[in-house]
């Protein structure tokens, strides 16, 4: 979180300077072509550094992407079921700090598989769709009851929609 915010705050400090400094006056009639050239060439080398340095945090930051992240060998596996109007995981019991991979199904409509941790923070979600199965990699740190929800509506029990299960130490 602190390396995004690093970086955001990074990117909006180039942008305000690059918009600020890429200003145009209008060209005055009696301007010379050298002065003319020169702030021609200024602006386009703010372009290239804008360019650039976009470029530059995209490509250091695409690698802290955690999508398609493995859990590894020493994972747990979770089969978790998405039926109306209930969650149906298997096994229901997670050890903290090892890695989680969740198999997530669904067997009738779409379903959200939505995890919050003991003080109700959001943790992570996922798209449960027919048909498919759907992979989650999530450790857990702190043990505790975690609360599943539904968030995409599913019926007309969706309220209804809740699960949970166990992290020990």
């Amino acid at each position: 979180m602190l390396l995004f915010s690093i970086t955001s705050t990074i990117g909006v400090a180039l942008a305000i300077v690059v918009a600020l400094s890429t200003r145009r006056k209008p060209n005055a009639p009696d301007e010379p072509e050298a002065a003319v050239a020169r702030r021609a060439h200024f602006e386009k080398t703010w372009l290239y550094l804008a360019t650039g340095s976009v470029a530059a945090v995209l490509l250091f930051t695409i690698f802290l992407v955690p999508y398609g992240e493995s859990a590894g060998p020493a994972k747990q596996v979770v089969n978790v079921t998405g039926q109306q109007f209930a969650f149906v995981l298997q096994p229901s019991t997670i050890k903290a700090g090892t890695p989680v991979e969740f198999r997530l199904g669904s067997r009738d409509v779409t379903h959200g598989f939505a995890v919050f941790n003991p003080d109700g923070d959001f943790q992570f979600q996922a798209q449960i769709i027919p048909e498919h199965t759907q992979v989650a990699v999530w450790t857990f740190t702190t043990p505790g009851t975690y609360r599943i929800v539904c968030y995409e509506f599913c019926g007309v029990n969706h309220h209804n929609m809740l699960g949970q299960f166990e992290v020990t130490p």
